[in-house]
């Protein structure tokens, strides 16, 4: 285990011991959204604005209505962040992310995990790896015993 991970390990434990704790949860509440304002007012200072304001809403009458929180709202931020970045996350990357877009607050950790676990149709999960969109998985996983370089499901058998 290198120094890092014993690093994340501790903070975890003690994020799991204060996660009771009301005024702890105050703070880290206050954290996210302090987070969250910071971000739209770069934002508006970068657009030139003197004041910062909130994201405006899609004015496209054509737009679907979509919750802004929730596991579905999470998925698609993941998705898209995944998109945009173009390789794998892990959770310990993506959920800063999804606090920053306001979908989850500190302490939510497993929650994200659990919302990315259940989207079977787009996500995948690698240990040691982390979470990627299921079709840049055309390649065998190394050791699976598949010919290197052949895609999965192409009907040829290999013995082992």
């Amino acid at each position: 285990m290198d120094l890092v991970e014993s690093l994340r390990e501790a903070q975890k434990h003690l994020r799991e011991l204060l996660c009771d704790n009301p005024e702890f949860q105050d703070y880290e509440n206050l954290t996210a959204m302090i987070a969250r304002y910071a971000a739209v007012a770069e934002g508006a200072i970068a657009a030139g604005q003197t004041e910062p304001q909130e994201p405006a809403a899609s004015k496209s009458p054509a737009a679907p209505a979509r919750s802004p929180t929730g596991m579905r709202a999470v998925q698609d931020s993941a998705v898209e962040y995944l998109r945009q970045k173009g390789s794998r996350a892990s959770s310990g990357e993506l959920f800063p992310e999804m606090v920053r877009r306001g979908l989850l607050r500190l302490g939510q950790e497993k929650v994200l995990t659990s919302y990315l676990s259940r989207d079977h149709d787009r996500l995948d999960n690698r240990r040691g790896e982390g979470y990627g969109l299921k079709e840049w998985t055309t390649r065998p996983r190394p050791g699976s015993g598949a010919p290197v370089g052949a895609p999965r499901g192409n009907g040829l058998e290999v013995s082992a």
